[in-house]
């Protein structure tokens, strides 16, 4: 499997070891690794967790911004007179 991407990042043009990447990947499909699989799994699970710590995050604030709002219609801000 040839890795573009691989060949053409600016991190691996900057240290020259794209070639030496590329024999690993090549390597790993020659004793039967489907790369693509991997890849698949390894992105569908990275957006699965993300998703979740998102959602986790959203909540979280949500319920911060719930207590802040029943607190201020408990205690509302008191008026100022201008005089």
């Amino acid at each position: 499997m040839l890795l573009p991407t691989m060949a053409s990042s600016p991190a691996t043009r900057s240290t020259g070891r794209a070639g030496e990447a590329q024999e690993v990947f090549d390597k790993l499909e020659a004793v039967g690794v489907d790369l693509t699989d991997v890849f698949i799994v390894l992105e569908d699970e990275g957006v699965e967790k993300f998703a979740r710590s998102w959602r986790y995050l959203l909540e979280a604030i949500q319920g911060q911004l719930d207590a802040v709002t029943k607190r201020s219609q408990v205690y509302p801000p008191l008026s100022r007179k201008r005089g």
